[in-house]
């Protein structure tokens, strides 16, 4: 079995505009969750069909557990930023440009499961438009679609 190549990856001012913007976007996002779940009535749609319109109903407070794991994984993705060698891709990552492509894909995660968190936690709103599942999916379509160029780049940089 091959040994992963470990990269020295330092604090640089790009990581720490990512790491500040997610702490100020954590903290607005849990804070109009909090709005909302106090304004929330007590059922709300917590499971959609693949069209992407409500079929399951239950307390307000069964969204906060899905939000408060997406924002963990954030956090998490943020910290795996600064060891790319354990991140698992399809990729070898062999060289230094291959390990920061890795770090920023990293980054860009972060962000989009905080606005993954956001648009579950709006699933609390009374407004019609957010009683559908279509910005949750729209945002995991994107972090899909987020892991596949940046595996295409690392793969490309060998």
């Amino acid at each position: 079995m091959m040994k992963k190549q470990k990269f020295n990856i330092v604090r640089t001012a790009e990581g720490t505009m990512f790491e500040v913007a997610f702490v100020v976007l954590a903290v607005a996002v849990w804070a109009l969750i909090v709005v909302l779940l106090m304004r929330a009535p007590d059922t709300v749609a917590v499971h959609f069909s693949l069209s992407g319109t409500p079929d399951g109903w239950g307390s307000k407070y069964t969204m906060v557990l899905p939000c408060l794991i997406t924002t963990v994984i954030g956090a998490g993705m943020l910290l795996g930023a600064y060891f790319p060698h354990t991140v698992n891709l399809p990729v070898s990552i062999k060289n230094e440009r291959q390990a920061w492509l890795v770090v920023r894909m990293m980054r860009i995660m972060a962000i989009l499961f905080l606005l993954l968190t956001l648009a579950m936690g709006a699933l609390l709103s009374q407004m019609a438009l957010f009683h559908t599942a279509v910005p949750a999916l729209f945002c995991t379509a994107l972090i899909v679609a987020v892991v596949a160029v940046f595996t295409f780049l690392v793969y490309k940089a060998k």
